[in-house]
């Protein structure tokens, strides 16, 4: 963009940076928005619809079980055996708040075992994740 300043024979050529920066900023609201639906997504995890619930509040560790049976921590796979340890020093650093994202898949005796494990650990703050219908 050419323009001349005011009382100046002078030509300033600049670029502006303002439309830009709007654009980076609205980009950046975008993902935060979606972030934290990419992660069940990246997990293959389908998560139960529901009509009644709350907006989850923010947990620091999110256990995920997906159809297979394959139990995730804070993104990383777990093997069933080292969940409760795991989970007792996740407590430890982080609180006792725990987010479970069961799949639709997933066997009922396999979700209750899981929370089941989760409660020993320690974690008596154990929220279900599910979708609004």
């Amino acid at each position: 963009m050419v323009s001349y300043r005011k009382g100046s024979s002078q030509l300033f050529s600049g670029i502006n940076i303002v439309p830009f920066t709007d654009v980076v900023l609205v980009l950046l609201i975008v993902f935060m928005v979606s972030a934290p639906g990419l992660l069940n997504t990246a997990l293959n995890i389908r998560l139960p619809g529901a009509t009644q619930g709350k907006q989850r509040q923010e947990t620091h560790i999110d256990v995920g079980l997906d159809g297979a049976g394959k139990i995730y921590i804070n993104n990383s796979p777990v093997e069933r055996k080292d969940v409760e340890a795991k989970i007792k020093v996740l407590i430890k650093e982080n609180g006792a708040e725990i987010l479970l994202n069961a799949d639709v898949g997933a066997k009922h005796g396999e979700v209750v075992e899981l929370l089941d494990l989760l409660r020993s650990a320690g974690g008596n703050n154990v929220y279900i994740g599910t979708v609004r219908k």
